[in-house]
């Protein structure tokens, strides 16, 4: 389910967690790491930046909290009194690890209002980059464990450099607002829209597949287009529109900045065909003809690493498989292909690129891409003869 808890309301919910009086010595790091991972992010390390504004890998974090209610313990000992977690922290980094040097104390709520203000384009009040790279990170964590779709979508405005030469960056500032406002208005709550610099747009697209997230960038275009017509005037007469380009997890990528690469190219593809246009990352960027397995002498039942498995088509770079368990993409794989002309069995190592829940009349399975990586040169000159020898290669790609 998707987590409906504000940046906000997580720090509060780890500040409540520290403060619980009632908490027992060596229960806070459970409580808080139990937090994190119910709500898809690293929980000490989020507390310990919170508090004093340390950023340290989880498992260093760990260890910090549990040194920190220790030291909590001592100072409890010698004030008659018990100090607090967050007090504790600040002495434990500025006397004893000596990582703070000229502390500052910030209210929670005025902490809060600076983190907003520092992850918030000014000029067009959308999350910036840094807000955009955080919320992507948490759901693809998210999208990993429940084997959910993310998509991004990158855009920018064609040609704003001669609006701006043409109206004056007043005038450029201003489209860059109404842009953000049509962008804005054209995604859901739960997206992050973000301006992520220049006269360049991103939204993420959380649970969103390939064709949801094109539907998406194309009424995006549409409504730029539709809001700046060509009109006649003093500086003459022109157009503003905006180029897109569409990426999606896990199918196009395993990460995050594998996804916004490919984002990228795919809008850097747009720009270059013309314009005013939304280019998708997919089949377009594979390079190698696939057959269905019925066109291939080898049987479509397969073994995926001891796992069973149906192969839907295969070509010299990869595969299809449907599997009935989920392996996460980035995994390695070994197929092994059994023939049906009476040769040896084929065995192709490889990695899954991605992993897509569906549901068949049987119950759900997994329909996982898989890229022949490292693949034996006998092994690859063998199945290069088998496809050769097959029917011709369809259009298709995998």
């Amino acid at each position: 389910m998707p987590d409906n808890h504000s940046e906000s309301d997580l720090g509060t919910l780890l500040l409540a967690a520290c403060h619980d009086p009632g908490a027992r010595h060596g229960e806070l790091v459970r409580r808080i790491a139990d937090l994190g991972r119910q709500h898809g992010f690293a929980g000490c390390s989020r507390l310990i930046d919170l508090i004093a504004g340390v950023q340290c890998p989880e498992a260093e974090a760990v260890k910090t909290i549990e040194a920190i209610e220790s030291h909590r313990d001592g100072l409890r000992s010698a004030l008659g009194r018990d100090p607090g977690f967050a007090l504790a922290a600040f002495d434990w980094f500025i006397n004893i690890e000596r990582r703070l040097h000229a502390p500052r104390m910030v209210e929670n709520a005025r902490f809060e209002e600076m983190e907003r203000l520092a992850a918030t384009d000014a000029l067009t009040g959308l999350p910036n980059r840094r807000r955009l790279r955080l919320a992507a990170e948490a759901e693809l964590r998210r999208a990993g464990r429940y084997g959910l779709p993310v998509s991004m979508l990158f855009f920018d405005l064609d040609d704003f450099k001669d609006a701006n030469d043409r109206w004056g960056h007043a005038r450029g500032d201003e489209i860059l607002q109404e842009v953000a406002d049509l962008i804005r208005r054209s995604v859901r709550e739960v997206d992050v829209p973000a301006r992520y610099g220049g006269e360049e747009f991103a939204v993420l697209l959380p649970e969103t597949p390939r064709d949801g997230a094109g539907a998406v960038a194309e009424r995006i275009r549409k409504a730029v287009e539709s809001h700046f017509p060509a009109t006649a005037g003093a500086r003459g007469a022109m157009a503003i529109t905006i180029s897109g380009g569409v990426a999606t997890f896990p199918d196009d990528a395993a990460d995050l900045d594998t996804l916004l690469r490919h984002a990228d190219e795919a809008l850097y593809t747009a720009k270059a065909s013309g314009k005013n246009r939304v280019v998708g990352t997919g089949p377009e960027r594979r390079r190698h003809a696939r057959l269905p397995l019925g066109e291939v002498p080898l049987h479509p039942h397969v073994l995926l690493s001891g796992t069973p498995g149906r192969a839907r088509n295969i070509s010299r770079g990869g595969a299809l498989v449907e599997a009935d368990l989920a392996l996460p993409a980035g995994s390695p794989v070994e197929i092994r292909f059994e023939r049906t002309d009476g040769g040896p069995d084929l065995l192709m190592p490889g990695q899954v690129a991605r992993s897509n829940p569906r549901d068949r009349s049987g119950g759900r399975v997994f329909e996982l891409g898989i890229d022949f990586l490292g693949a034996p040169r006998l092994a690859l000159e063998e199945l290069d003869r088998l496809l050769r020898s097959s029917a011709q290669p369809r259009a298709e790609e995998v």
